[in-house]
C-alpha cells in the first residue's frame, strides 16, 4: 500500500502499520514456538519414560522366566524320575 500512494504522510502511516504488524506477528510467532515446542518436549519425554518403562518391564519379565526355568526345570526333573 505504501508503494501505491505518492502522499509522503501516507507512506509512513503504511510502513509504520507495516512495522508494528510484524512486530506483532513475531512475537505471536515466539509465543507459539515455545508452547509448542514446549508441549512436544512433554510429550516425548512422557513417551520416553513410557518406551524405558516397558522396556525395563519386558526385561524384568525374561529374566523372571530364565530364573523360573532354572528353579522349576530341576524340580520337575526330579518329580518326573522318582515318580
Amino acid at each position: 500500500m505504501a508503494a501505491a500512494t505518492e502522499e509522503e504522510t501516507l507512506v509512513d502511516t503504511f510502513l509504520s502499520m507495516a512495522q508494528d504488524e510484524a512486530k506483532h506477528k513475531l512475537r505471536f510467532e515466539v509465543e507459539y514456538d515455545d508452547l509448542i515446542s514446549s508441549e512436544l518436549l512433554a510429550f516425548v519425554q512422557n513417551r520416553v519414560i513410557l518406551y524405558t518403562w516397558r522396556r525395563f518391564s519386558y526385561a524384568l519379565l525374561v529374566v523372571f522366566f530364565e530364573v523360573m526355568q532354572l528353579v522349576i526345570g530341576p524340580i520337575l526333573f526330579a518329580v518326573q524320575h522318582i515318580a
